[in-house]
């Protein structure tokens, strides 16, 4: 489901800044927790059998289902620090988490410690929505391996330019996004002309440059991108595209939902 166009998006319930210095420590808090709960279990031996791990009351099948019922922030700052065998099970669920830090000047910091906890490595859908994150932020992200298997990267209305976008577009780490959110920023032409020529966003399904400074060159990135043809919904829409770029989105072929609302053409505002 993509959002509405042209709207301030709906925040959701989500972490402060505290919370990512709580995932930070989780790792080794876990740890700690871990060695105090078999020094003092007394030789316990569980009832059921587990291949994989017999250390606690549950088999990893029952913790997995347990913990699908939880929500992501939950998992982490609770379920991973039950036990090694929590822990380790809690590793298999995909996270999706939702950050508010405020436009603040610190929020570097929080982010730097979000990209560095191992704790997220599972984490498949990251929202910064209107965070205050910018391109120096980004890099964070983009240089992350813990973050390796993020799907879907919401960065709108924030303060990335092209320097964040050229982070994104080469990092390795971020090959598996389909959908990326950069609704709002500061992107012109060079900015979309990283993301075309980007072979670690082939896999992208879902883009939106909604409210940018794109102009019909950098439709015509996207139209000719070697990489992109996995791109079926492209929002485009409230930025400076022309009749010749309407002319080029027209021909991206692989293109199911096309949004170019707001835009002025010869005749009319489209």
């Amino acid at each position: 489901m993509h959002p509405t166009t042209n709207k301030k998006k709906k925040r959701t319930i989500s972490p402060s800044s505290s919370s990512v210095e709580t995932f930070a420590e989780t790792n080794s808090s876990a740890t700690r927790i871990t060695d105090q709960t078999e020094e003092t279990r007394g030789g316990f031996s569980s009832p059921f059998t587990n291949s994989d791990n017999i250390n606690g009351p549950f088999i990893d099948d029952i913790i997995f289902e347990i913990l699908h019922f939880l929500d992501s922030l939950f998992i982490i700052q609770i379920c991973m620090k039950i036990s090694k065998q929590w822990r380790l099970v809690s590793f298999q669920i995909p996270l999706s988490l939702s950050f508010e830090f405020g436009f603040s000047k610190q929020v570097r910091e929080p982010i730097k410690l979000l990209a560095s906890c191992e704790c997220l490595k599972n984490l498949t859908s990251l929202n910064l929505v209107d965070s205050g994150i910018d391109s120096e932020g980004v890099k964070y992200i983009a240089d992350s391996e813990c973050l390796k298997n993020l799907n879907s990267l919401d960065l709108s209305e924030t303060l990335i330019d092209n320097e964040g976008v050229k982070c994104i577009a080469t990092s390795e780490y971020l090959k598996n996004l389909t959908y990326l959110d950069l609704y709002n920023n500061g992107i012109d032409n060079e900015g979309v002309k990283y993301i075309a020529h980007s072979e670690w966003l082939k896999n992208l399904t879902s883009l939106d440059l909604n409210t940018n400074g794109i102009s019909n060159e950098g439709v015509k990135y996207i139209a000719n991108s070697a990489y992109l043809k996995n791109l079926t919904y492209l929002n485009l829409e409230s930025n400076r595209i022309g009749d010749e770029g309407v002319e080029y989105m027209a021909n991206i072929e692989c293109l199911k939902e096309k949004v170019l609302n707001g835009n002025i053409s010869k005749t009319s505002l489209l």
